[in-house]
């Protein structure tokens, strides 16, 4: 049995290098809402055994990084159509969103 991650634990933040790559290769665009952004979010979290390999990772604005929380989804495009219907049902520039 692994021992759970926690936010205090070793490894938790993202290489510069990875960041400064997936940001670059995204076109610091949020992949689920088009807008600028400088946020990375994992498509399998890292809570949840997720890695921080530039395959694992995404461009993320702060809103939607954050409405993405800690969820698990088997692959990008569940997460993707998650996103937009939580995204539309909430309205994505709402400022409640995220907050």
């Amino acid at each position: 049995m692994s021992t759970p991650r926690t936010p205090d634990a070793p490894g938790r933040y993202i290489p510069v290098a990875v960041r400064r790559y997936v940001l670059a290769r995204d076109g610091y665009t949020c992949h689920y809402c088009g807008v600028p952004a400088t946020d990375l979010d994992h498509i399998m979290p890292w809570g949840q055994g997720g890695s921080h390999d530039p395959h694992n990772l995404v461009t993320c604005c702060t809103r939607c990084n954050s409405v993405a929380g800690d969820r698990v989804f088997g692959e990008l495009s569940e997460k993707e159509e998650y996103m937009v219907r939580r995204l539309g049902e909430m309205g994505a520039w709402d400022d409640s969103v995220g907050d």
